[in-house]
């Protein structure tokens, strides 16, 4: 057994899916398949059952899977470990981060980063908790930045709670609510077009406490947008208003571009948090990394 196969076997675990495996992986399905075979054989025991449209875990690939995930946080300790006995300032770190701080934080700094760290190469992947920290485990990435989960994560991964975020409503800057005197009732936003981020429950979640508020059901939204740089250009050049991270869109208020409405209701507060991999200890510019994170959060928090 080696400390290949025991990956192959965590990232398919995850995917339940040959060929997402081989694309997570970089690798053709067969070297997946071929690896999976053969570390099947070693254990004397079917790890998964193959069928015509799906993956799934055998009761001895479920038993199995949190040796190989301790397998593989051990490997990367390891490694961090002989990193750490080197003073050279290149290397490289991989950052798993969902959209809140992909369009918000993030820019700046890895800006300063790369001027502190000009000799590390950076990789960015987008993604929700779940799938990052997966990721994380299965040492893809490094330290992840995410809105925290609702559910704890695994004792493998360790949260840090950065700051704090609520939602907001937003409007573009001389949208006819914006030069309303504030609080905006419901009844006055319910007269323009509502847009919704799709599948993201906390803005919706936020909408329906307003209107309930008020004893009113909240609109049909007219545009439900899966893309950020959608919803940005269609909040600029429409009348819509939009229940949006207040953390995400900072950078458009600060600019002037949105505004964000008195509604007479504040969001409920949501915790940011940092992971790592639990019983690590990280190279010094993945500290570094760490540490530029809470300091330039801290400033938008202000």
């Amino acid at each position: 057994m080696n400390i290949r196969q025991f990956r192959y076997f965590l990232v398919l675990a995850e995917t339940l899916n040959f060929r997402r495996a081989a694309d997570r992986l970089h690798i053709s399905q067969q070297a997946v398949s071929k690896s999976i075979m053969q570390l099947e054989e070693q254990c004397g025991v079917r790890l998964f059952e193959r069928g015509r449209q799906s993956v799934t875990l055998t009761r001895a690939g479920s038993r199995l899977l949190p040796y190989a995930t301790e397998v593989i946080a051990a490997a990367h300790r390891f490694e961090e470990a002989i990193g750490s006995l080197s003073d050279t300032q290149s290397g490289k770190i991989a950052i798993g981060a969902t959209p809140t701080f992909l369009e918000s934080l993030l820019p700046e700094v890895l800006t300063e980063f790369q001027q502190r760290y000009p000799r590390v190469s950076v990789k960015v992947e987008r993604g929700d908790f779940s799938t990052l920290t997966n990721a994380m485990i299965g040492g893809e990435l490094d330290v992840v930045l995410s809105t925290a989960p609702q559910t704890l994560p695994r004792h493998l991964v360790a949260c840090k709670v950065i700051g704090q975020d609520r939602n907001v409503i937003l409007v573009r800057r001389g949208h006819p609510l914006a030069g309303l005197n504030q609080p905006i009732s419901c009844r006055e936003l319910a007269a323009y077009p509502a847009m919704t981020t799709v599948n993201y429950t906390r803005g919706s979640d936020f909408v329906m406490r307003l209107f309930e508020a008020e004893g009113l059901l909240p609109p049909a939204p007219a545009l439900s947008i899966g893309s950020t740089v959608l919803a940005y250009d269609r909040l600029e050049s429409t009348d819509c208003w939009w229940a949006a991270p207040r953390l995400q869109v900072e950078r458009k208020l600060q600019s002037g571009a949105f505004v964000a409405l008195d509604v007479g209701i504040e969001d409920e507060i949501w915790d940011l948090v940092l992971a790592t991999r639990r019983h690590s200890e990280p190279l010094h510019w993945v500290a570094g990394f760490q540490d530029i994170v809470c300091d330039r959060l801290q400033q938008h928090l202000l």
